[in-house]
């Protein structure tokens, strides 16, 4: 079945890439150009779990790019901290976010975060151990990448490889 063209998302901007066209015919975007640049951008951990921060925080750096990463404990404190990023107009590239925390867990995070104009432009992934089709179809609703944590090193790292594309850089 052939791929249906989409949309980049909203907070995507066309000058820092290029439409490439592969040998089998298919499109890609590349950003291949500003691979010798060194950008620095905030990337947004929310989980209560301080062993997976810390996992999810050795596989960023692992990645071989600088990154500052924020690491918050709830929704509630994310949603805080992204109310003080608009205020500022500096925005993380990136949240990563899990579902099952304290205060404010990740699903009524996410319907604050898609409820805001601004807020719901910034790449937001939701990286947990729940494997609930009841969870991938609330986040599905929301248009929210979902990815079940991988159990061994290798495979967590290729996800975060995978999640760091969202940045753009």
């Amino acid at each position: 079945m052939p791929l249906k063209p989409v949309e980049p998302a909203p907070w995507f901007n066309r000058k820092f890439c290029r439409n490439v066209r592969s040998n089998t015919g298919s499109s890609f975007i590349s950003f291949d150009r500003f691979a010798s640049m060194q950008f620095t951008s905030t990337i947004l951990c929310v989980d209560d779990d301080v062993d997976d921060l810390l996992f999810l925080q050795e596989a960023i750096r692992s990645q071989g790019r600088t990154f500052e990463i924020m690491q918050l404990k709830d929704g509630e404190e994310a949603l805080e901290f992204l109310q003080q990023a608009k205020s500022s107009g500096q925005f993380p590239c990136l949240i990563i976010m899990d579902i099952n925390m304290p205060k404010m867990d990740g699903k009524k995070a996410v319907e604050l975060i898609k409820l805001d104009e601004t807020l719901s432009k910034i790449p937001l992934i939701i990286f947990t151990t729940s494997s609930s089709i009841t969870d991938k179809r609330f986040f599905e609703l929301y248009q929210v990448q979902y990815i079940t944590k991988p159990h061994n090193y290798a495979s967590f790292s290729g996800k975060v490889a995978e999640m760091l594309a969202y940045c753009g850089i």
